[in-house]
């Protein structure tokens, strides 16, 4: 004997719970007072699509009703029971029925049965698949309130789930990338933001640093002459303002008598060393301390010029 099929309405907990999602989300889930009734007789002979959801009533030539009482307090459990009961269960002991299935909402173990014949199931989703028929559901004239979702309904509806299903974890994958990509690009354009705030400061600082030197230069030149210093100091100092490299500039400068101690800052240390000797051949000129490099990567030095001898 060959096995019968048992339709349930519902999948595995897992489609279950995708079902019930959705009939959240689309507030469709009570749409079938929208349906239209009709005996199979009645669909069978239908030229045209009468709505997109349609019940057919089944007689009790096409159907036969049954009630089985799993005594179990589990779904699963009784979905067990009823197949390996189907074959004793159902009227014909052979494979040209097909038993729809359903767990009562009502008595916990109880599970209504209805055996169709597959002949006439075929035909009727065959015809509903030529009038484009989205939904199909069978209830047995006797017990109207019974109504099952024909088998290619339930196929269809667990398919739609499933790309449904797929299309959210799809969506919810890429917001998740895109709001880390952002918080990424935040981060860097914050730290980018900080580094250049840094080397503001410090070429700020720096200029501020080239300007009190050159207002102190520029206010010294603007004294007159019996106010400046004695000739050979002032001497010193116009050749010192014209020998310094235009890429080294003073941060601080201390004269006593003919000596000279000069702070700078310069990308080459040596090279001012060697101009400023150029433009005192007669008095030593030499690195009072040692050459140290500066974060910013320029040479901090300190030169004196002294005469000769001293």
């Amino acid at each position: 004997m060959s096995a019968i099929p048992v339709i349930w309405p519902n999948g595995d907990a897992l489609d279950q719970i995708i079902g019930w999602g959705l009939n959240r989300l689309t507030r469709n889930g009570r749409r079938k007072s929208t349906d239209t009734v009709m005996s199979i007789t009645e669909f069978l002979a239908a030229s045209a699509r009468p709505s997109a959801h349609v019940t057919v009533w089944l007689s009790r030539r096409e159907a036969f009703v049954q009630t089985f009482n799993g005594r179990s307090a589990s779904a699963g459990d009784l979905r067990k029971i009823v197949a390996n009961e189907a074959g004793r269960l159902s009227p014909a002991r052979n494979a040209d029925m097909v038993m729809l299935a359903r767990v009562s909402s009502s008595d916990r173990g109880r599970v209504d049965l209805v055996h169709v014949r597959t002949t006439d199931l075929d035909a009727i989703e065959s015809k509903a698949r030529k009038l484009g028929i989205a939904s199909v559901s069978l209830s047995p004239e006797d017990t109207p309130d019974l109504t099952f979702p024909s088998p290619a309904t339930l196929s269809q509806t667990h398919r739609e789930r499933r790309l449904w299903t797929i299309a959210l974890l799809a969506l919810i994958g890429s917001l998740t990338l895109a709001l880390a990509g952002l918080g990424h690009g935040l981060s860097e354009a914050a730290k980018l933001a900080e580094t250049r705030e840094a080397a503001l400061r410090s070429e700020l600082l720096q200029r501020r640093e080239a300007e009190r030197e050159i207002g102190a230069l520029g206010a010294l030149a603007a004294l007159k002459p019996e106010a400046r210093t004695p000739p050979a100091r002032l001497e010193m100092l116009a050749r010192l303002n014209e020998h310094t490299p235009q890429t080294a500039w003073w941060t601080g400068m201390d004269m006593t008598g003919t000596e000279i101690r000069l702070t700078g800052l310069s990308d080459n240390a040596a090279a001012v060393l060697t101009a400023l000797t150029s433009a005192f051949p007669d008095q030593t000129v030499r690195f009072e301390e040692t050459v140290a490099d500066t974060p910013e990567g320029k040479q901090k030095f300190v030169i004196l010029i002294t005469e000769p001898g001293s």
